[in-house]
Order: structure tokens, then sequence, then C-alpha cells
């Protein structure tokens, strides 16, 4: 089971981690401009993290919901657009270096395909929307 990836935002690289009780954190690890959340800075407020159009911390309470469920008072702390999603910190950090990225980047595709396949349907910290899982599946 897949228990860390990095994903590449318009700003920023996350390094998302699931811990040995199945809780996941986000820590930001890189970030190029401007950014309001600094370097070492965690999305807060969750015990999973929803991979969406961006990274988003949450709670899915004691059910289990998958985010598209959960009342989103219940959502923490978010990332910018999602560039792309990766196995490795030397991939991401490459990408980060890339001009005029895009949300969901069709360049970085297949590395953000892996993930996500890694990642699963019942994964217990990390959690692909129907949305972006059924996009994905298209591209």
């Amino acid at each position: 089971m897949i228990r860390e990836f990095y994903a590449v935002t318009a700003t920023s690289i996350y390094h998302a981690v699931s811990d040995d009780h199945g809780r996941a954190i986000a820590t930001k690890i890189a970030v190029k401009g401007h950014s309001r959340i600094p370097v070492g800075n965690r999305l807060e407020r969750g015990t999973m993290i929803a991979i969406r159009e961006n990274l988003v911390a949450y709670d899915p309470g004691i059910t289990g919901r998958p985010i598209e469920l959960v009342n989103t008072k219940d959502w923490g702390g978010h990332s910018s657009a999602i560039v792309a999603l990766f196995l490795e910190v030397r991939n991401a950090a490459r990408c980060f270096q890339y001009p005029d990225p895009r949300p969901y980047d069709e360049r970085w595709l297949e590395e953000t395909k892996k993930v996500v396949a890694a990642i699963g349907e019942n994964h217990p910290a990390f959690y692909v929307d129907e949305e972006r899982r059924h996009a994905l599946a298209e591209a």
C-alpha cells in the first residue's frame, strides 16, 4: 500500500504521508513565487487527504465517508490546483521547474495516473474523489 506521494501545484510541492495509524499529513516542501502558506506548513484539520482539483485535508468522521459526503465545515486546509502527482521527489522537483504549469498537466499525466492507481479505492489515508478518478481514466 502506498504510504507517500508528492503533489506539485501551481506554486508548491507537497509531501503527503500516511502514518502507522492511517492518518494523512501533507506538508509543503517547496514554493516558488508568492504563497500564503510557507514551506513547512501542513494542511490542517483532517485525518485524510483527498485528491480533487487540489489537495484537501478532511475528517471523514466515524463512518469513513468520502469527501463528497463530508460537510464542508469538516474540511481543513487545501492546496492550490494540482499540476501532477509523483511517487518520487526527484520527479516532482523536475516538474516543478517547468514553466507554464496547468492543472492536471498532460506532460505528467502518466505519473499522476500511477499515483492514483497506487492509492486505489480503499486507502485508509488518501482518497481520490470520483470525479477526478473518472476524468483521469478518460484522459
